[in-house]
């Protein structure tokens, strides 16, 4: 039985189209693996990319019947730039509810400049809220209502 954390990272995988050619030109290879200017690249980018997560009020880990109000902030998609997403039910001990005043806890995933996080076209990701389309005063009214968030 594959559990539900394998399935969504193999789904993922397939979407991304590893599945398509699995096999590796072991020449081309040779150029990439061990390259010691890629290794430094991705060495920074990794360093850049770390997120520290802290637990002041202790709200990790979410206590039992938690409710979740979870919203993404997609520009793309039209209309308002939020767009409200019901997560598909994987923990029993969480109730995901459909406005943040019904909320004991938000969630809110911020996409930088709406683009994608996977692939690019070349063009920077600004990370900076200010330099985003992001309502930073939509946001600290969504962290009013609801503490911890």
């Amino acid at each position: 039985m594959v559990d539900s954390s394998v399935y969504k990272l193999l789904t993922e995988k397939f979407t991304l189209g590893l599945f398509e050619n699995p096999y590796v030109d072991e020449t081309k290879a040779e150029q990439f693996v061990g390259n010691n200017e890629f290794q430094a690249k991705a060495d920074i980018a990794m360093r850049k990319s770390i997120v520290l997560l802290r637990n002041e009020s202790e709200t990790l880990p979410v206590k039992t019947k938690t409710k979740v109000y979870f919203e993404t902030y997609l520009q793309k998609r039209g209309g308002s730039p939020s767009t409200i997403y019901q997560p598909v039910k994987v923990d029993p001990n969480l109730e995901f509810v459909k406005t943040p005043e019904e909320a004991d806890m938000i969630l809110l995933w911020l996409h930088p400049g709406g683009k994608s996080l996977f692939g690019s076209d070349g063009s920077p990701i600004y990370l900076s809220l200010s330099k985003n389309a992001i309502d930073v005063n939509y946001v600290k009214g969504l962290v009013a209502k609801s503490q911890p968030s």
